[in-house]
């Protein structure tokens, strides 16, 4: 009973510290009740499979797919929770196993390699690294422990087999729930959002053919905000591909929007209420055809975050203009119905989607123009309060902003100004044929 009783106290106190590490530093892991279930999930299957192989009198401890835990959690999350996991999951283990803390060091060590050897895939072949590395440590941390236990020959070799086919087993059973999980869940990880980033993703490829201005803008785009992200440690990956489908939502009626117009501007025929509400649709639809093409809510989240509660300057003030006397123009009729951007990547595409159209239209480029421009219209979205909900700091949008700067220059950059072929070869035609006449004198 006392054994009992000490180990239901220890299993509380160390998901409590857990907790505790999740309310301090993953804040929105802890408030999103889906991530959660999923991850209690992951932690509760891997107690019971331990409980079972301790049960069990032919499997052996070292089988306890910790590492699977580590390096699916690494991939959905990030590197912090895998390595929280590790740890928790291994005291937990030693707990389980009655207080058998050696072994749950060899899997909390192999656990933790599974998290660094996982921690940059980007393709399934990155897998790779890891089919070589967690077994090569659980058959170290082995080595070291049974040694130390003065275990036999026998049972060394027995328990080094068990522990590298565990390493080897671990990592292609991540290579198969990783998909599961990313469907069921609609999880992005960096897998997924490569693959998003082809351009030959069935929307793109509409966005291409009915709206080319606004692809071409979409890739410009996915540039600067790529680069900018990159700057200040935000997920380059995720921060791309949702500025490829941030404004997905103007397939539908392209011929509103300036970038796709050729002269004729419907909305001159237009009200500016009626203007703005066509505009606002693109939002709506947008999201929808994210939904149809089953787009990680991630993406999704740039195509109303990237407007936040902007204001429809344009449509606004023709407004103000063609009221009548007396007539009260509301600002709030005009504005986007956000949410404000909730991430750095999603902050960082609003800024670039200002900054890139604005550009378009720069007299003569050069660097000091370009830095004066993104300056202004950084602090205009600061000041309106669009970034208040956004969890970017001064010195990152202060390393965004160089990003802009570097990647306009580069697009502009002076090139030489050759001169007119054809009056060089006439100007050297008359100059050969003057050397060739003769004087009056001769």
């Amino acid at each position: 009973m006392r054994t009992w009783l000490a180990r239901i106290l220890l299993i509380i106190l160390i998901l409590a510290v857990f907790i505790v590490w999740l309310s301090d530093h993953r804040k929105t892991l802890l408030r999103d009740h889906r991530k959660m279930i999923m991850l209690a999930a992951v932690v509760a299957i891997e107690l019971a499979l331990i409980y079972l192989l301790r049960e069990s009198s032919v499997l052996s401890v070292y089988l306890a797919p910790v590492a699977v835990a580590t390096m699916l959690l690494t991939i959905l999350f990030d590197t912090g929770v895998g390595l929280m996991t590790a740890a928790v999951i291994g005291f937990l283990l030693g707990s389980v196993l009655g207080f058998d803390f050696q072994s749950a060091l060899v899997h909390t060590v192999a656990g933790a390699a599974g998290v660094f050897a996982v921690s940059h895939v980007r393709k399934r072949s990155h897998f790779y690294r890891a089919l070589w590395v967690v077994p090569l440590v659980y058959l170290v941390s082995i080595l070291a422990v049974e040694l130390l236990r003065f275990s036999s020959a026998e049972v060394l070799n027995v328990s080094l087999i068990y522990g590298a086919a565990n390493g080897a087993l671990s990592v292609v059973i991540t290579m198969g729930l990783l998909p599961i999980f990313e469907g069921l869940l609609n999880f992005s990880t960096n897998i997924s959002l490569l693959e998003l980033s082809d351009l030959n993703h069935p929307l793109m490829r509409q966005l291409a053919m009915r709206a080319p201005g606004t692809y071409q803008h979409s890739l410009m785009m996915a540039e600067m905000s790529a680069a900018a992200a990159e700057a200040c440690g935000a997920n380059e990956l995720l921060t791309r591909a949702g500025a490829y489908f941030h404004d997905v939502g103007k397939i539908n009626k392209p011929e509103y929007f300036v970038e796709n117009q050729q002269g004729l501007n419907p909305h001159e025929k237009l009200a500016p209420t009626m203007s703005s509400l066509i505009v606002l649709t693109h939002v709506k639809e947008g999201i929808e055809l994210a939904d149809e093409h089953r787009l990680p809510d991630a993406i999704k989240a740039f195509i109303p975050e990237h407007h936040g509660t902007a204001t429809m300057t344009y449509f606004y003030l023709k407004a103000v203009e063609e009221a009548k006397e007396g007539e009260k123009v509301l600002e709030d009729d005009f504005r986007y119905p956000g949410p404000k951007p909730q991430s750095v990547e999603t902050g960082i595409v609003m800024l670039a989607d200002a900054v890139e159209a604005a550009s378009r239209v720069v007299d003569n480029p050069s660097p000091r123009r370009f830095r004066m421009m993104v300056q202004e219209l950084v602090e205009q979205r600061f000041e309106d309060g669009e970034l208040d909900e956004c969890p970017i700091t001064l010195r990152e949008l202060r390393l965004v902003q160089e990003a802009f700067v570097n990647v306009l220059t580069s697009r502009f950059h002076h090139r030489i100004d050759y001169p007119d072929r054809d009056e060089v070869l006439k100007k050297a035609a008359e100059k050969n044929s003057g050397n060739g006449e003769k004087s009056p004198d001769e």
